[in-house]
């Protein structure tokens, strides 16, 4: 599937280069980590599925939660592929207004075959 490699873009940034902070409700980690990466994802893509449930946590583990990477969400959706990932994206930033984006992106995963 060649539109895998769309569906998830690392870009790996010195933290020092973004004086403002537009998209912290997305954001996990430490704001003085040394890295930033930002996930750019499709809540339908199954691709970002796979990747959410099973490296995601490994990653958050060994370095999100020991402060070596901030991880930064930005949505990704393939509407030429996936007719409700819009959808899910405009949920998951109503979610990120209230300050509760991390539960929808899991629960989205989570349940994406239905």
């Amino acid at each position: 599937m060649r539109f895998v490699s769309l569906c998830l873009l690392l870009t790996l940034l010195p933290a020092g280069q973004h004086p403002s902070d537009p998209l912290a409700a997305r954001t996990k980690g430490s704001a003085k980590a040394p890295v930033i990466v930002y996930e750019m994802a499709d809540f339908q893509c199954p691709a970002c599925r796979e990747f959410a449930i099973t490296t995601l946590p490994v990653l958050d583990k060994a370095y999100v939660q020991s402060g070596k990477v901030r991880w930064v969400f930005v949505n990704f959706p393939i509407t030429s592929l996936h007719r409700n990932a819009v959808a899910a994206a405009q949920v998951a930033m109503c979610a990120a207004r209230q300050n509760k984006f991390w539960p929808v992106p899991e629960a989205l995963y989570l349940h994406q075959p239905q």
